[in-house]
């Protein structure tokens, strides 16, 4: 397995996340984690790539890329449990992180160029 997708979707109840291997496009693994399992909504997520990264190496799967939105407690997880993983965000989140940085400047009216430069 060379890259995988993770791709939460959640609600204030539940959290479906699901493990997708990115050549064939299969669902190697979907979790669904309930809010009072975990304590909060802010949780579930993690909890989600937690069970499925147990059940990739239970099934001795080999991850070398994982690509998730920018979720910092994922984030965090990663970079402390699985540091030969390598962790990506995917593109979409990132360009809606720009976009939003770039509507802020300009509400602000700081040049465009002291922002790229």
């Amino acid at each position: 397995m060379v890259v995988v997708t993770a791709s939460p979707g959640h609600c204030a109840k539940y959290c479906t996340y699901s493990l997708m291997e990115d050549r064939t496009n299969a669902i190697v693994d979907f979790q669904l984690v309930q809010v009072s399992e975990v304590g909060n909504s802010a949780r579930m997520e993690k909890a989600g790539l937690e069970r499925s990264l147990q059940y990739v190496e239970e099934s001795e799967l080999e991850v070398k890329v994982l690509v998730t939105d920018r979720h910092p407690q994922v984030a965090a997880f990663m970079r402390d449990h699985y540091p030969h993983i390598g962790h990506q965000f995917d593109v979409w989140h990132l360009a809606k992180n720009v976009t939003k940085k770039l509507n802020e400047y300009a509400k602000k009216k700081v040049a465009l160029i002291y922002f790229l430069g």
